[in-house]
């Protein structure tokens, strides 16, 4: 897309807007000891990919929570796994809509 002319700044805005949603709806799924976890949770994007992050420097247990950590005897919950997967339909319908109109933008096309 870069080489057509679009506005690469507007696909990080949408990668950021999709990850959003995951993120939103990824809160009231994480596992909730005193709720510093839920509340780290938050968007992320580059022109190529949204993530959802969860934790931080001084709370590293983000990951661990999600994806397990088998040695110490953590189960994962997938909660971000989960909530992508719960509203994949909603990101998705934002994807298409949304590329569809930048491609529509481009010279030539």
């Amino acid at each position: 897309m870069k080489q057509a002319g679009a506005n690469m700044k507007n696909l990080k805005a949408l990668n950021r807007e999709a990850a959003g949603i995951v993120a939103d709806a990824s809160r009231p799924l994480a596992p909730v000891d005193s709720g510093k976890l839920k509340r780290s949770i938050r968007p992320y994007a580059t022109t190529r990919a949204g993530v959802v992050r969860a934790g931080s420097k001084r709370l590293p247990y983000g990951g661990v929570a999600n994806y397990g950590w088998p040695a110490h005897n953590r189960e994962a919950t997938h909660f971000i796994n989960d909530a992508a997967q719960l509203t994949e339909s909603t990101w998705v319908s934002l994807y298409w809509s949304k590329l569809n109109k930048e491609i529509s933008q481009i010279k030539g096309i």
